[in-house]
């Protein structure tokens, strides 16, 4: 025979045994009862949490590194955990309390129509990473409200995750006024003094500051490198150090600028740069010619006119120094009469 049953709405889950009870007699009239027992597997628990779907954020990615200051897609997988039971009408809903992340256009929030047991549902988001970030982990908040047959309370269809994202500081180091020789030519294969200024426009330190100097010049002194440190944000470098040029003529080199992000992470910036080398000797800054003092060579200026230029003299002039002339000869005249007068008197007293 077949028997249907029923299991009350208490029964929890797990397995339950079975027992029912049967009478017969036998042929001599004697009644008898006995008992049979069967175990009943795999209850299932309509209120308990093993038919609740249950959903989780199964997989995140951006579409590109996240920097401070940029847009990007961040896309989510919500799977559905549960073998049996459905969930659907589903809301999703990001946030970021930190005010890290911003959502670009249109509205936080999405809606999926249902999502199968055991299956998974991709949405993808546009957001804009704030200005002010620096290189770390920064939360994204995730909700998730949806219903599911035989639900009873709403709380029951909740789940908030968390998601930690990478996102890198915008970094922004900078090399300018590079200055070679000085006032003085630097010679080829003679090591002379650049000076350069080094800028960090960005919002953190950047670590383990040191330059390398290729192209047509080398670092002094069998260095490879030259350590700076660290450069604050906001607080200008300059920094001297010894190079020598290997070609003469125009030459051109590269001063690279390596650093560490606050994870440690190495990156360079490039400056090229370019500087006048004299093979030997000496310069003459205004004609820009070489020559070398040691053995008498001088510079060849070509030739040089020094006949003083003639100029034809106004006759206004004359006519003024002759007028000057007679103004002398008569001071003159004066002077020898009063002389001569002044003798006569103090012969007169004698």
């Amino acid at each position: 025979c077949s028997l249907t049953v029923k299991l009350g709405e208490q029964v929890a889950s797990s397995f339950r045994t079975f027992e029912f009870s049967y009478s017969y007699k036998t042929s001599t009239g004697v009644v008898k009862k006995n008992t049979a027992s069967y175990y009943i597997l795999n209850i299932q628990d309509s209120s308990s949490s093993s038919s609740k779907p249950k959903l989780m954020v199964s997989d995140f990615s951006s579409d590109t590194t996240i920097k401070a200051g940029e847009t990007f897609n961040f896309s989510l997988d919500i799977h559905n955990t549960n073998a049996t039971v459905d969930a659907k009408n589903i809301k999703v809903i990001i946030t970021s309390e930190s005010g890290s992340f911003s959502v670009t256009e249109g509205g936080n929030s999405f809606f999926i129509n249902s999502i199968k047991a055991g299956e998974t549902e991709s949405i993808t988001i546009n957001l804009k990473a704030s200005a002010a970030l620096t290189t770390g982990s920064y939360p994204i908040n995730v909700r998730m409200e949806y219903e599911y047959d035989g639900m009873k309370d709403e709380k029951d269809g909740v789940v908030d995750e968390e998601l930690n994202v990478s996102a890198k500081e915008s970094l922004r180091p900078s090399v300018q006024n590079i200055q070679f020789g000085g006032w003085k030519t630097p010679v080829v294969n003679q090591a002379s003094t650049l000076s350069a200024q080094f800028n960090n426009m960005g919002k953190s330190t950047l670590n383990n500051v040191y330059v390398t100097v290729s192209g047509d010049f080398m670092l002094a002194n069998n260095s490879t490198s030259y350590y700076i440190g660290n450069l604050m944000a906001g607080s200008p470098m300059y920094e001297e150090f010894d190079v020598i040029p290997l070609v003469s003529g125009e030459a051109c080199g590269i001063l690279t600028l390596h650093m560490e992000d606050s994870t440690g992470e190495e990156f360079s910036v490039d400056k090229e740069f370019t500087a006048f080398i004299s093979s030997s000797g000496n310069i003459d800054a205004d004609n820009g010619v070489e020559w070398n003092t040691d053995e008498g060579d001088f510079p060849d200026f070509g030739d040089i006119d020094v006949e003083p230029e003639k100029k034809e003299i106004p006759k206004w002039v004359f006519f003024a120094g002759g007028g000057v002339l007679v103004v002398a000869a008569v001071v003159v005249v004066t002077v020898i009469v009063k002389k001569k007068k002044k003798e006569e008197e103090d012969n007169d007293e004698y």
